[in-house]
């Protein structure tokens, strides 16, 4: 009997193969993962919320993170955990200081509800229209002043914008954690756990203990399984691309719009050329967390259209680690002297064709040690989309 799908019935299998994995894992099951293949367990590094942002930029480069979970001391002593701060609500911070409305870098065009969350999404004009790089008038000097002042404020100036922070325990079902951190900027969540038995005076107690599982964890977990996901992990990459786009809030292309058109809005670039703080204050308007580097940038104002040249290299959020008071003039530097200026190498971006699978697109992401895989179009190489860990959970909870 030959069966015919169409486009609802294609993606049953991913949701059974998903829902089928889920149905009897719980967070317990990626906490003893995380335990038995780590060589220690994640350490809970978290800051209070009077660490001065300098310092909150110097522990996250440290440990090499890419947020911290940020407490005030409770009454009766321990920890009262307010929120987690990313890096782009440190950026936010900086770029704009203390007293912007967080985390909103352009004015919304439209809202709409989210489904099932009862939270609003703003959705923006395509590719920063009306704001662009060339529209701006930016003072780099008191620009990089303002950044100064920044460093020394108390984190709470960000922690207070942040979404209220959830606690999970080992018997929350795993697929609760999948969609928290399949959502942007969640790059890490907090678990109560208990420790193992203690001795002591010849009695056992156990002790109430936090331990960090992040979005790497988790995305590492799933793929030691991904034999289970065959449907899913054969899927090639144009086609997990547009359901991305298709589901996102509408940017000014029609959800019908293949991320191959004309019509597609194109990821965030910037040329050599570019400054690192124009780059970084570019981050903010759109609010990504990286951008592609290219040698050349065109537009046609005529044509109304923009030429992108082959990916060099990338900057992110994750670069405002090296960032201290004594380094703040290396902003005024090209994105490629910034870079080579504040790390011993510049890494070759992780780059993705659509002959690619899903299978082959995550691998390369473990294999190279890459935090994101930039999609180019076949011809050309011209940047296509951006694929995060965030996008990569985000595919086991759509179907």
């Amino acid at each position: 009997m030959v069966t015919s799908y169409t486009q609802n019935t294609e993606s049953l299998p991913l949701q059974e193969e998903v829902s089928a994995f889920l149905k009897d894992r719980t967070v317990d099951n990626i906490v003893a993962y995380v335990a038995q293949t780590a060589s220690e367990h994640n350490p809970v590094v978290d800051i209070s919320h009077t660490t001065p942002i300098g310092h909150v930029l110097h522990i996250l480069d440290e440990y090499d993170l890419q947020s911290l979970p940020v407490y005030r001391a409770a009454s009766k002593g321990g920890k009262d955990y307010a929120g987690i701060v990313t890096l782009l609500d440190l950026l936010g911070v900086l770029v704009k200081g203390p007293t912007e409305t967080l985390p909103t870098p352009l004015s919304p065009t439209s809202s709409r509800q989210a489904p099932g969350t009862g939270s609003t999404v703003s959705t923006y004009p395509p590719n920063g229209e009306g704001d662009s790089d060339e529209q701006e008038e930016l003072d780099e000097t008191h620009a990089i002043q303002r950044w100064k002042t920044a460093l020394s404020l108390p984190v709470s100036s960000v922690a207070s914008h942040t979404p209220p922070l959830r606690m999970f325990n080992t018997m929350t079902p795993l697929g609760d954690l999948l969609r928290y951190l399949a959502q942007r900027d969640h790059y890490q969540a907090l678990v109560h756990t208990r420790i193992n038995p203690t001795e002591a005076g010849g009695e056992s107690s156990l002790n109430p203990a936090v331990v960090v599982i992040t979005q790497a964890d988790l995305v590492r977990y799933l793929w030691q399984h991904h034999v289970e996901f065959p449907s899913l992990m054969d899927q090639k990459l144009p086609q997990l691309v547009d359901i991305r786009e298709s589901r996102r809030p509408n940017h000014g292309v029609s959800s019908s719009t293949s991320i191959h058109s004309d019509q597609a809005v194109p990821v965030q670039t910037v040329p050599m050329s570019t400054s690192a703080l124009r780059a970084f204050h570019r981050m903010w308007r759109h609010h990504v967390s990286s951008l592609a580097i290219t040698d050349k940038y065109q537009t046609t104002d005529e044509a109304s259209t923009m030429t992108y040249e082959p990916i060099s290299a990338e900057i992110s959020v994750g670069h405002l680690r090296g960032i201290t008071e004594a380094r703040l003039d290396l902003l005024k530097r090209p994105v490629m002297a910034f870079l080579y200026a504040i790390q011993e190498e510049v890494a070759t971006p992780f780059v993705v064709r659509s002959r690619f699978t899903f299978r082959q697109c995550i691998a390369g992401l473990l294999q190279t040690g890459s935090r994101r895989a930039w999609y180019v179009a076949d011809v050309d190489d011209r940047p296509l989309a951006v694929l995060s860990f965030t996008d990569i959970l985000g595919y086991f909870t759509t179907y």
